[in-house]
C-alpha cells in the first residue's frame, strides 16, 4: 500500500484559490436550498437544518468556532485555507494517504464549506458525514486514534449525557433529533476532527481494496462492504448490490468527479478558475466511466 504523498503545489494553489479573501463564506452561513413541497418528507421551505426537534430558527446562521493552531478563532476564508492545506497533510501523513485524494474529496463534498449541510439527510460539515457516521468512526473509535478530548468536542453541550448509538439516531424518543444542532455547530467548530475521521475511514476501506484508490472512494460513496481491489468489481458488487436499479452509479460519477479534480486542467472543465492538483497523467476519457473502467497504471493508482 502506497504511503503518505503530501499536497502537490497544483494542490496548495488550487485550496488557496477557493479558500481566498478576507471574507468569511466558508466559515459561516446558511442553506438557500428549499423543499416547498409540501407532500416531502424533506419538506423544508426555509432551509433550515433538518431533523432537529425542536427545529432551529428560520433565520439562523451557523457560524464557525474553528481554531487554527495558536488558538485564535478563524475569521477570514484565507485562513481556514491555510489550515486546511495544513490538516490535509497532518492527517494524510498519520494515516499514510494522499493528501491530494483527501483534499479533493472534501471539496467535492463541501467545497470546502465548513457550516454546509444538506436538507435531505443528517450531512454535516467539510466531510458531510451523516450522524451515525460520526457515531461509528469517532464515537465507537475502532482504530483507537481519537482522543477523549476529541470525542468530548464533537458531543458537547448535548442534551444528554447519552453518548450510545441511538443518540445518533431520529429514534422515536427524540434524542438524535434533540442533539443533532449541538452536533452540527460542534462539527463546524472542529473541522480537523471531521478531516481526521474523513482520514481514519478512507485508511479502513483501503486496507480492503489494496489501496486502489478508485475503489476506496468508491466504497466511501457506496459502501466499504461493497468494495474489492479491483474498480470493475466493485462496480459490480454494487450493480448486485442494487439487483440493477443504478445504485452503482452515483458511486461512479462520485469517483469520477474526484479524479477530474486531481486530473483535469482548468482549461478542460469549462474555465474552471479554481485550478486542479496536477495528475496530468490520469486517463479521464470516456471509457473512466464504463465497466471497464479499471483504472491505468500511474502514480494515483494506489491511495
Amino acid at each position: 500500500m502506497a504511503g503518505y504523498v503530501e499536497l502537490t503545489s497544483e494542490g496548495i494553489k488550487f485550496i488557496r484559490k477557493v479558500c481566498e479573501g478576507n471574507g468569511n463564506t466558508l466559515l459561516r452561513g446558511k442553506s438557500t436550498d428549499k423543499v416547498t413541497d409540501k407532500t416531502s418528507k424533506y419538506y423544508n421551505p426555509h432551509g433550515v437544518l433538518p431533523y432537529c426537534e425542536p427545529a432551529t430558527a428560520i433565520d439562523k446562521i451557523w457560524i464557525s468556532n474553528a481554531k487554527d493552531n495558536s488558538g485564535k478563532i478563524l475569521t477570514t476564508n484565507a485562513q481556514l485555507g491555510e489550515m486546511l492545506i495544513y490538516w490535509f497533510n497532518k492527517y494524510s501523513k498519520e494515516y499514510g494517504l494522499n493528501a491530494n485524494i483527501v483534499a479533493a474529496q472534501s471539496y467535492a463534498e463541501s467545497g470546502y464549506k465548513i457550516w454546509i449541510y444538506p436538507l435531505t439527510s443528517s450531512a454535516s460539515g467539510i466531510t458531510q458525514f451523516i450522524m451515525i457516521t460520526i457515531y461509528g468512526i469517532v464515537i465507537l473509535n475502532p482504530d483507537k486514534s481519537f482522543t477523549q478530548a476529541e470525542i468530548d468536542a464533537l458531543t458537547k453541550n448535548w442534551t444528554t449525557t447519552d453518548k450510545g448509538k441511538s443518540s445518533f439516531l431520529f429514534s422515536d424518543n427524540g434524542t438524535g433529533k434533540y442533539n443533532r444542532p449541538f452536533l452540527h455547530q460542534n462539527i463546524c467548530d472542529n473541522p480537523q476532527i471531521s478531516i481526521k475521521a474523513q482520514c481514519s475511514y478512507l485508511k479502513y476501506i483501503a486496507k480492503k481494496t489494496d489501496g486502489l484508490a478508485s475503489s476506496t472512494l468508491f466504497g466511501y460513496s457506496r459502501g466499504d462492504g461493497l468494495v474489492s481491489p479491483s474498480y470493475t468489481e466493485s462496480i459490480q458488487k454494487a450493480y448486485r448490490h442494487g439487483k440493477g436499479n443504478g445504485y452503482e452509479k452515483e458511486g461512479i460519477i462520485y469517483v469520477e468527479r474526484i479524479f477530474k479534480l486531481l486530473g483535469v486542467k482548468p482549461t478542460a472543465q469549462g474555465g474552471n478558475p479554481k485550478g486542479y492538483f496536477g495528475y496530468d497523467d490520469l486517463d479521464m476519457n470516456g471509457t473512466f466511466i464504463q465497466w471497464n473502467a479499471e483504472i491505468a497504471e500511474t502514480e494515483l493508482r494506489k491511495l
